[in-house]
Order: structure tokens, then C-alpha cells, then sequence
């Protein structure tokens, strides 16, 4: 019998999908719309997304012997539920059993997407002993921290750094500097419908404003992160950071001049770079998730 298996990095916006062989060689990947509106009409287009897809790669649903989650909020990954979520009805939602029934030849193995796409991260960086904290900035802001080899997930919510406050406006920084946090102020400030990516493009002052204001508040918490973990690495990914150059590079400048005012730093500097695989680091960390 052939085998396959199939990675799907869910997230707020959308939901990415690859299905392979078991040496990792891909079929087909495609994204559909995250659905937002109940739990069932998630599970059901994303259940009609996997067959079509497999209709289209020709491959049998009982050929299908593993698949790899990453779930975005508090996920309890030896259940396969996430136990809290902030932008999709899928809290306690049992995604795996529903899978099983309809793949039962498969092994279901889910994480959350943040820890998923870190762990692929570091094993593209030939890490084994080192210390990586990995940050994402798209539809909702997280970390993942990685250290030999292991995921550290404290009581299960480790790294969860989108629940930081600000002192002054009381948001979280998930509230105040995400995707769509950024995005709805741009929009309401320039009266336009157009979508964040296409805005960050645009030479205008309240953009930059944004976007220093977006910079300061992260850097503080990635400062802070550095100094409490002592990290070898911090990755950058997520879909607002991917993807723009020019945000990403003032972004990595401050970091680099904040830690310089740090004297524990001052000879011993943190590297920051960006994700490797960018956005396709989660859909293939859930394929690692099987091997």
C-alpha cells in the first residue's frame, strides 16, 4: 500500500495544507479561509479541503497514515484539544477524534502552531544544545522557546508573550500590535478598506507612525525575553513580518541597539533573524510532528 501524510498549520486568518510521501517529497499545498463562525463549519471545510485535495494528488483517504497539527492558542497536546483560543471556535474542540474517523489509518499528532513551526526553525539551523526563542507576529502574537532540543511549555501556556500589557493603554500586545490591531487603525486613520500587507507598502506618516510605535512595543518585550533567557537565537516569522523587508530590517535594528544598553549584552550579543522557511515553517514543522 502507498503511504502518505498530510501537515495542516492552522491559524486565525488561514489554514495552510501540504500532503506528502513519507520522505517528505510534496504532492499538492494549498490554504483555504480560516472559518470563524462555529466549530462543525470549521471542521467541515477543512475536512472538504483534505479530500478534494487528495482527489486532485490521486491518492485514497485509507492511504493516509499520518497527520501533523499546529493549532494556534493553549493547546494540551497529549489530549489533541486546544484548551483555550482567542480567534477560532475551536476551544475544546476534539479536531483529533473527528480526524480519526474519517482517517483511521492515520496517526494524529497535534501541537501548537507557534511550538510546531519553532521546533522546524531550529532543526533548519542544525541546533541540538542551543537556546531559540521563536516569535511570531500575524493574526494573533506569540513565542515559542526552544532549548536542547525541547519544547518549553512551563504549565502549557509558556511563551505566550500576546498577553503582555501595556502600562499605558491597558491592551495586550496581541490587542494593541497585531495583524489586524495595526490593521483596523490604519484603516480608520486613512478612512481606506485596503488590507495591512498592501498598506505597509505605502509612503505615508501615519504609516510610519504605526509601524515605530509597532517596533517600540515589541522590541521591549524581546529585550526582556533576551534578558530572562539568555537565548542563542531569536527567529522572527508570522505573516506580518514576512514578507516585509523594510519593517523587518528597522525592526532587528533597534533590537541590536536596545541590547547595547545592556550590559550583560554589551560583548555578548543575541543574534535576530528571520524565519527560514517563512511562512511555509509551519506546515512543515507539522509534518516533523510525525517523525
Amino acid at each position: 500500500m502507498r503511504k502518505y501524510q498530510i501537515g495542516l498549520d492552522i491559524g486565525g486568518t488561514k489554514v495552510a495544507m501540504v500532503i506528502s510521501d513519507l520522505e517528505g517529497n510534496e504532492l499538492i499545498s494549498t490554504t483555504i479561509a480560516s472559518e470563524k463562525n462555529s466549530a462543525l463549519l470549521f471542521y467541515d471545510k477543512l475536512v472538504t479541503m483534505i479530500h478534494e485535495s487528495l482527489k486532485h494528488a490521486q491518492v485514497m483517504p485509507s492511504e493516509i497514515v499520518g497527520i501533523g497539527i499546529g493549532m494556534p492558542g493553549i493547546v494540551d497536546y497529549k489530549r489533541g484539544c486546544a484548551i483555550m483560543q482567542n480567534n477560532l471556535p475551536l476551544e475544546n474542540f476534539p479536531i483529533i477524534d473527528m480526524l480519526q474517523g474519517d482517517f483511521p489509518n492515520a496517526q494524529i499528532v497535534m501541537d501548537n502552531d507557534v511550538n510546531v513551526a519553532a521546533l522546524h526553525e531550529y532543526k533548519l539551523r542544525n541546533y541540538y544544545e542551543e537556546t531559540m526563542i521563536y516569535v511570531t507576529v500575524s493574526t494573533g502574537i506569540s513565542s515559542a522557546i526552544i532549548h536542547r532540543g525541547e519544547v518549553f511549555r512551563g504549565r502549557g501556556a509558556a511563551g505566550e508573550i500576546g498577553f503582555f500589557n501595556n502600562e499605558q493603554s491597558l491592551l495586550t500586545l496581541e490587542e494593541d500590535v497585531s495583524g489586524p490591531a495595526i490593521e483596523k487603525r490604519l484603516q480608520n486613520s486613512l478612512n481606506t478598506t485596503k488590507k495591512l500587507t498592501s498598506l505597509l507598502t505605502l509612503n505615508n506618516p501615519a504609516i510610519e507612525l504605526e509601524i515605530h510605535y509597532m517596533i517600540k512595543r515589541l522590541n521591549k518585550v524581546l529585550v526582556e525575553m533576551a534578558v530572562l533567557l539568555d537565548p542563542h537565537c531569536i527567529v522572527i516569522g508570522g505573516g506580518v513580518i514576512n514578507g516585509q523587508p523594510k519593517l523587518q530590517q528597522e525592526l532587528f535594528a533597534e533590537f541590536n541597539e536596545n541590547l547595547k544598553k545592556v550590559s550583560l549584552f554589551q560583548n555578548r550579543p543575541v543574534r535576530i533573524e528571520q524565519a527560514i522557511d517563512k511562512d511555509r515553517s509551519g506546515v512543515k514543522g507539522a509534518l516533523s510532528l510525525l517523525h
